[in-house]
């Protein structure tokens, strides 16, 4: 698959995910990506490839930041490896996808964590979508906050990080 279309379909295969170890489920409309009665959370991830030569980061667009409008909110920051090379996965399926999954992490931080990162106004031309605008921020993995929890889970670990509450998640652990 081609790594644009693969970087179209994953997302939404890894907020599955998140959200059954979080207690959660996906949001279906407009806004934070998993929902519950209590809180919402942006989920984010990033794909670690085998050779591990680039930092790990994410990208947020500058939109996202205003979804904290309401109930408490959080970023859910993960990273995830796979069984396959991109470009050696023929498959769109979820359930398939989720199956190349190994592992992931998850790291959960505060809503205000994320305002460190400076606004970066971006823009370009593609045949396809024509001029595009956008502005990102840019989390590192490097300035997570220190973990005051973990949970082993189903194919990883969440992390809960300073200033999250415990109390605030139904984490789904791995029964030994």
């Amino acid at each position: 698959m081609k790594a644009r279309r693969f970087n179209n379909v994953m997302p939404y295969v890894n907020e599955l995910w998140a959200a059954q170890v979080l207690g959660m489920q996906v949001n279906s409309h407009h806004g934070p990506d998993i929902i519950d009665d209590k809180k919402n959370c942006e989920v984010k991830f990033s794909f670690l490839d085998r050779k591990g030569k680039y930092p790990v980061s994410w990208t947020v667009l500058e939109y996202q930041m205003d979804y904290n409008n309401g109930k408490p909110c959080y970023w859910a920051l993960g990273t995830y490896r796979l069984r396959l090379p991109v470009k050696k996965i023929k498959t769109e399926n979820t359930e398939e996808l989720e199956r190349l999954v190994t592992q992931r992490e998850l790291f959960v931080v505060t809503w205000d964590w994320m305002h460190q990162y400076p606004a970066h106004a971006v823009s370009g031309f593609t045949r396809k979508s024509g001029h595009w605008h956008n502005i990102f921020r840019y989390p590192k993995f490097k300035d997570l906050p220190k973990t005051t929890h973990a949970y082993e889970v189903d194919k990883g670990l969440v992390h809960l990080t300073e200033g999250v509450s415990e109390e605030d998640f139904n984490i789904e652990v791995v029964p030994f």
